[in-house]
């Protein structure tokens, strides 16, 4: 709702200013050795609050900056630069930490924000958007409806919901499929995650390549059921070498499916519903991510990680299957 209701560049300007203030807090206490738990909480609690803001504002920028004909290349790049940057980030990190403390590395963090806050200071002026006289609760009561009046937008909303509790949680699970199902200790590890970013950066930059192409619904299908399937052999897997290529496959897919909804999604709402609609996209792909690692994890432990990821992938499979047989505007849109 605030996306929608004010500046969208005063709303990134204010976000990325206090997340850089928190960061530099902890970079702070780092620094005096005072840090505690309860410092750690509050501030993640702060941040986290503040990119919950600044994540949808993001979103629903990109219309407003290069046009709704470049939105497709614009998503893919924006997450080919996410992806890139998860997979070299945390080895320069490495090193970095190797020469310096860790407080010095919060402060470079700290720092960085403001190489956003800059670019947020130089983009055009916006078009001025009429100021809604509704109550809050009435704008998001807005939004709830709009999305439940498009079978496109609930349909797409419903098809990553799933896979964000039963498939995209593969990542935090890696560990036990790395110790007890690989044995490949630590450092397999790393280059299982390293695969898993190497497909997650393709299935970016496929984003990007797609243009104009006007059969994303149907690719989006395809993609969401490759998932499923490749999930499925991965966690059936015992050995090093396939079931690092199927990591890959596995996170392409994923990226794909993801990174394809956004765009259909950017391209089928109104500006002036825009930001509640990315909202909510944005709490699936984030929020429901970590309930579904507490969902996985608890009944790995009982009945085996492996067992549990087949069935998600299957779960996954069978439902871009029935979503693609049931909500028909899936197939047409794009």
């Amino acid at each position: 709702m605030i996306a929608d209701r004010f500046d969208r560049r005063r709303i990134l300007f204010v976000t990325q200013l206090v997340l850089a203030l928190a960061a530099l807090l902890l970079a702070l206490l780092a620094w005096d050795d005072v840090v505690t738990v309860w410092h750690i909480l509050v501030i993640s609690f702060v941040s986290s609050f503040f990119f919950a803001v600044d994540n949808p504002t993001r979103q629903a920028l990109v219309p407003d900056l290069v046009g709704k004909r470049h939105i497709t290349s614009a998503i893919g790049l924006n997450s080919a630069a996410w992806n890139g940057a998860a997979i070299i980030g945390p080895s320069i990190a490495g090193v970095m930490l190797a020469l310096m403390s860790v407080a010095g590395l919060f402060f470079l963090n700290g720092i960085s924000y403001f190489a956003v806050i800059a670019a947020v200071l130089v983009m055009p002026p916006l078009p001025r958007r009429a100021i809604s006289r509704r109550s809050v609760a009435g704008q998001l009561a807005d939004g709830m409806r709009y999305i439940g009046s498009s079978r496109a937008v609930w349909g797409l909303l419903l098809l990553i919901s799933i896979p964000s509790v039963l498939a995209r949680p593969y990542l935090q699970l890696m560990p036990v499929f790395a110790r007890d199902v690989l044995g490949v200790g630590a450092s397999g590890y790393g280059i299982l995650m390293a695969a898993s970013g190497v497909g997650a950066l393709v299935g970016s930059l496929i984003t990007a390549s797609l243009g104009d192409y006007s059969r994303r619904g149907m690719l989006l299908l395809a993609v969401t059921a490759g998932l499923g399937l490749s999930l499925m052999a991965f966690a059936g897997s015992e050995w090093f070498v396939p079931s690092l290529i199927l990591v890959v496959i596995v996170g392409l897919t994923s990226t794909l499916m993801m990174s394809v909804t956004n765009t259909l999604l950017q391209g089928l709402v109104t500006d002036e519903m825009r930001g509640r609609v990315m909202s909510v996209y944005t709490l699936i792909a984030g929020g429901l991510m970590p309930f579904g690692s507490m969902v996985l994890g608890g009944t790995g432990a009982l009945f085996g990680v492996p067992l549990v990821v087949a069935i998600g992938g299957f779960i996954t499979l069978v439902t871009a299957v029935l979503c693609g047989r049931w909500i028909g505007e899936l197939r047409g849109v794009g």
